[in-house]
């Protein structure tokens, strides 16, 4: 938590978790792991009440259910992180119909 409320910056610890969707997940890996992503490696995970299930994990090559990834953003870098929401737009995510 120091890293992610800093205002200075900082470095994520190695296996720190980030998630802001609940089918979006960042993970901090070893320095050195892959320096294009900061050492990141995301995942893009298919959720359903039975659980979660890895559906694309990787680098650059990873693309989320929104056509986008961190490397057509232009979020700044912040704490090491390649793109983060700070803004007060809502997500475009829809509940699934019932």
């Amino acid at each position: 938590m120091q890293v992610a409320e800093s205002t200075t910056g900082g470095v994520y610890p190695v296996g720190s978790v980030l998630q802001l969707v609940p089918t979006e997940v960042m993970v901090k890996r070893e320095k050195g792991f892959y320096a294009a992503t900061r050492d990141w490696e995301f995942f893009e995970l298919d959720v359903s009440p039975a659980g979660s299930t890895i559906r694309t994990r990787g680098f650059v090559s990873v693309v989320n259910r929104c056509d986008g990834n961190c490397f057509t953003t232009s979020e700044p870098v912040q704490n090491g992180i390649l793109c983060v929401v700070r803004r007060t737009d809502a997500i475009p995510f829809q509940s699934p119909s019932p």
